[in-house]
């Protein structure tokens, strides 16, 4: 267990040191502007997770108040790929935003929606 538990920490601190630097740099500058830290440091961790995968698979990250959804996938958003993740998202949560990023080495698309929260639909 030792050894694994080193070998995980040791591809994760290399994954980490990679993107990083890439993230910064290839993530537009509205990204950073528009989306929270505590977001940005839950989809970094993503990206972290998903390293070495070729192609980037579709993950999608709820928040914990239920009322973002972060979908992450390989290469650019088109608008088919966009219409697909339109489709999935959930019919009973009404959409109150929506932000779609391309990073600009084309490698990942990050498109967050954003809904009216749990306890807002409740509410009569």
């Amino acid at each position: 267990i030792d050894e694994l538990r080193e070998r995980l920490l040791t591809e994760q601190e290399a994954a980490v040191d990679e993107l990083l630097p890439w993230f910064g740099d290839n993530l537009p500058s509205a990204y950073f502007k528009q989306v929270e830290p505590e977001l940005r440091a839950n989809h970094l961790s993503a990206l972290v997770a998903l390293h070495g995968i070729d192609p980037v698979p579709e993950v999608a990250i709820n928040s914990y108040s239920g009322n973002t959804l972060t979908l992450i996938s390989g290469g650019v958003l088109n608008p088919g790929k966009l219409r697909d993740q339109l489709a999935k998202l959930p019919i009973n949560a009404p959409l109150t935003g929506m932000q779609v990023f391309n990073s600009n080495d084309s490698a990942v698309s990050l498109n967050i929606f954003r809904f009216l929260s749990p306890e807002t639909r409740s509410q009569p």
